[in-house]
Parts: structure tokens; C-alpha cells; sequence
């Protein structure tokens, strides 16, 4: 599993195509199978409620990583220790997120039994890229800091999309069953 260093974040992602991929053959699996599948009503059910409460944590990631490319900008501009402890405070919060988003995939992979969903979304803190921010703390490690927030915060918004479309589905699935 590729490692991607995020402003001061081991990231466990594979979003971007892996996750396309997936959830694209999720889709297409229910979509081809819906009638033939010996998923239940109630797995559909479990699978709708596990992403019922997936998309506010999902939201709140987001959230906390738009913060942090904000809090990056201001970085950027000249901030200083205090800028940096509130960016790595709000990244601290999405780790958080991602933690419980991480959980609930290996849950809905659980329910959608057929289907491989990549489920380690944890992000573990620490590591170089948070001393440099904080030791380092000029423009070129403020600038490189910035881009991986943002690249985060992309796929955060990637994997959004994706789950919204596999609601989609399994709302529809549920509604011939």
C-alpha cells in the first residue's frame, strides 16, 4: 500500500485509482448482479446506514483538511509556531476522522461481501515531515507542506464522490428488492 506524506501525516491512502477502480466495480457489479444477487434487503440496509454515517465523518475531513490548507496559505504568507500548531491541530482532527472512516469501510466492506474496499484510511502522526514544518518553517517546506494538504483534501473530496454514487446504487437496489 503506497505511502503518501502529508503535511506532517503518514497518510495510509489509495484513493485516487485504486479507489476509482473499486468503487467503479462496485457499482457496476450491482448494477450488472442487482437482480441476481443473493444480497439481502438487510444487507443493502446496513450497507445504506454504514454510509449514512460515513459521509459526516467524510464531511468533517474535509473540513478539517480545508482548514489546514487555509491555516497553510497563512504559513505560507509568513505565519510562524502558532500557525503551524493550529495547521497540525486541525490535521490532528481529520487523523481523527479518518481513524473512524477507515473502521466503518472494513464495515461496509463486511456487508458488501463480494466487493474488495480498500478499508486503511488511518493516518499516523508524526514522522519527519511534522519537525520539518516546525524546524524548517520557511517558504520551500511551508510550499511543499501545502501541496500535500491539499492533494489530501482532493482525495478526501475523491472518495466523497465515489461513495455518493455507491449510495446512489444501493438506494436504488433497495427500492426493487
Amino acid at each position: 500500500m503506497p505511502l503518501i506524506h502529508t503535511a506532517g501525516i503518514n497518510i495510509l491512502f489509495t484513493i485516487s485509482s485504486s479507489i476509482t477502480y473499486i468503487i467503479i466495480s462496485i457499482v457496476n457489479y450491482y448494477v450488472t448482479f442487482g437482480s441476481k444477487m443473493e444480497t439481502s434487503l438487510k444487507e443493502i440496509n446496513n450497507a445504506r446506514n454504514i454510509l449514512t454515517e460515513l459521509m459526516p465523518l467524510i464531511n468533517q475531513a474535509e473540513d478539517k483538511f480545508r482548514s489546514a490548507r487555509n491555516w497553510g496559505i497563512v504559513d505560507l504568507l509568513g505565519g510562524g509556531l502558532i500557525t503551524d500548531l493550529i495547521k497540525h491541530s486541525q490535521l490532528g482532527a481529520a487523523s481523527n476522522s479518518m481513524n473512524r472512516i477507515s473502521d466503518l469501510l472494513r464495515d461496509l466492506q463486511h456487508e458488501l461481501k463480494d466487493i474488495d474496499i480498500p478499508t486503511d484510511y488511518r493516518m499516523q502522526l508524526g514522522g519527519f515531515s511534522t519537525f520539518a514544518d516546525f524546524v524548517f518553517d520557511g517558504a520551500l517546506a511551508d510550499a511543499w507542506m501545502e501541496s500535500k494538504i491539499v492533494s489530501s483534501l482532493d482525495q478526501v473530496r475523491q472518495l466523497k464522490q465515489r461513495l455518493l454514487v455507491l449510495g446512489d446504487r444501493l438506494n436504488t437496489m433497495s427500492s426493487y428488492s
